[in-house]
Formats: C-alpha cells, structure tokens, sequence
C-alpha cells in the first residue's frame, strides 16, 4: 500500500505530467483556434455573455482563504478543460465566493463573477449562492461543485458531459484520482450510491427538482445527503471513470476542529434520516471528546419519506468499502 508521502509524489508526478501533454504544440494549437474562432477579447466578464451559445456549463468554486498559487492553478487547468469543449455546442462560466479573505484569483478568458457574502457561509450554503445565481439563467444546464483545492484534467468537462448526455437523470461525479474514495460503483456505467462535492456536476432538472445543499450542514456530508436525496426522488449517481479530478487528502494532518464538525454532520445526518442509534452514538462522542459542553438543540428539518437511501453502516464512507 502507498503511503501518504509516496501518494503525494505521485500525483505531484501525474500532475506534471497532465500539464506538460495539455501544453503540448497540438493542444496550445487548438486551444488558441478555439479561442479565435469562439471568443473576441473581453473587457469586463458578464454572465449574460453565456447566452450567447445553447447550452452553458457554470463550475461553482467555494474558497476559504486559500492560496493564489492554488487558486491560478486551478484556473488554468479550467481553460485546459475548457479548451477540450465544442465552442458551437457548450460554453462556460466561472462562478466563485469567498468565505474567507477575499481570494486572489487569476485572470481567465473564461469569464468569471465573483458571487459577494458578508460571512462564512459553509460549502452547502455558499455553493447554493452559486446555484442559484447560475440557474437563473435558462441557458445553464448544469452545475459543476469544484474544490479550488484541486486540479482539472484537461478532458473534464468532456467526459463529464458526455457521462451526463448518457444518463441525463443523474449526478455525475468526478473520479478522484490518484486518491480514489472507497465507495464502490459499477464498471462501465460508474453506478454508485452518493457523489463527492469535491467535483460533481449537477444537471438543472435535478436542482430544480430537489433543490440545493441542505443548509443546516456547515460543512462536510451535505453531498452524501444530496446524493441520497436525489436517489429517493428517482434520480441516479454515477462516477466518470474518465473524468479525473486530482484531490490530494491523504497526507493531510490530524486536525480536531474537522472532527468536530464531522461529528456534527453525523449527528444532524442522522437526524434527519430517523437513525435514532446512530444519532445516540454521534451525540455520545461529540460529549466524550468535549466537542460541545452540552448538545444543541437540532433545527427543525423536512425529514425524507422514504429512507431507503441512507446508510449508516458503513461509518463515514457512507457506503460498503472497496479497501480499508
């Protein structure tokens, strides 16, 4: 088994490697007539620009003071990825809101709003601003929940859409690679019971059908909810196998705040799902570990009819495990 160090290498190595084929003389090549044949030079980036091509992709980028080199890294795999649409078919847009520091983004010919908030929303609360602010327009039909943490494949939002255009009716998650999540899914068809929001597309009918994240989650397990949500309206989740998201975790530190708000979730996730064992258990570490000196009261919820969708069993995959 790799260790978090020899991971991180690798995927430093991947990346690299992602980057030198994606700035190869044929990509450059067709990246700049793809521009020239699809995009004048903008002064002043406006949404309203996307409703000038049918169908229109918004990529939502929450961030909490994260670095500018992280951020410009991201924007320039973005237009890598963004170079590998049909321009006469799909178009893109760039949505991002600050609940930390104001970020420090790079300039892209993708055009890009900068969404304003007064406070730390959380990631659901801050990515249904986004939401809401692209489905506004008729001409969006999907929605990609991106972490600025992360780096685009230069084929992503191809293979996304492509996934999609197969099963319309479903999220379609990201693969995370080289650090997969254990979750299982079906060979060929990425099957699967819940989707990451580290890189997830949402299609409008689905948002407009069950709406946003689930607000009263901070942070962390609002996409489990969301998947099961989605599953007990009717719709499906998927993984494209080939639409690779690099999301480095593994060689990351403890840190107790994140297990806080872990136990958290966990307990308001239980909660609404009427796991009443399971919400005893998260309560008990939560009082254990001094999460809390006594439990808050929970918000009041609209608790799903049918809760054949969660499961609990499996800890905080969510899901039986591939590995462990």
């Amino acid at each position: 088994m790799n260790t978090p160090s020899a991971i991180g290498r690798e995927l430093s190595a991947l990346t690299s490697a992602w980057m030198r084929e994606a700035r190869s003389e044929g990509t450059v090549g067709q990246l700049r007539r793809a521009r020239a044949a699809a995009r004048q030079p903008v002064s002043g980036h406006s949404l309203s620009q996307i409703h000038e091509a049918p169908e229109a992709l918004a990529i939502g980028m929450v961030t909490y003071n994260n670095p500018a080199g992280q951020l410009e890294r991201l924007i320039r795999s973005a237009e890598l990825a963004d170079s590998n649409l049909h321009k006469s078919r799909y178009r893109t847009i760039l949505l991002s809101l600050d609940c930390g520091a104001p970020a420090h983004w790079a300039s892209s010919e993708i055009p890009h709003r900068r969404i304003e908030s007064e406070a730390n929303l959380g990631f659901g609360r801050g990515m249904n601003r986004l939401m809401e602010e692209a489905f506004r327009h008729s001409s969006v039909s999907w929605f990609l929940c991106v972490n600025p943490d992360g780096i685009l494949h230069h084929k992503l939002f191809a293979e996304l859409l492509l996934h999609s255009a197969h099963h319309p009716d479903s999220l379609i998650e990201a693969r995370q690679f080289p650090e997969e999540h254990p979750k299982p899914y079906e060979i060929g068809s990425g099957l699967t019971v819940w989707a990451s929001g580290a890189c997830v597309l949402i299609p409008r009918r689905i948002y407009e059908t069950i709406g946003g994240f689930d607000e009263n989650i901070f942070m962390y397990m609002e996409d489990v909810d969301y998947g099961w949500r989605a599953r007990s309206a009717g719709f499906s989740v998927h993984i494209a196998g080939r639409a690779l998201f690099s999301h480095s975790v593994l060689d990351r530190s403890r840190d107790l705040l994140i297990e806080k708000h872990y136990y958290f979730s966990a307990r308001y996730l239980a909660y609404k799902w009427r796991r009443p064992v399971e919400q005893a258990f998260f309560e008990s570490v939560i009082l254990e570990r001094g999460y809390a000196a006594a439990l808050p009261p929970l918000p009041e919820t609209e608790h799903p009819r049918d809760t054949r969708a969660a499961m609990f069993e499996h800890g905080f995959a969510y899901a039986p495990v591939r590995w462990s």
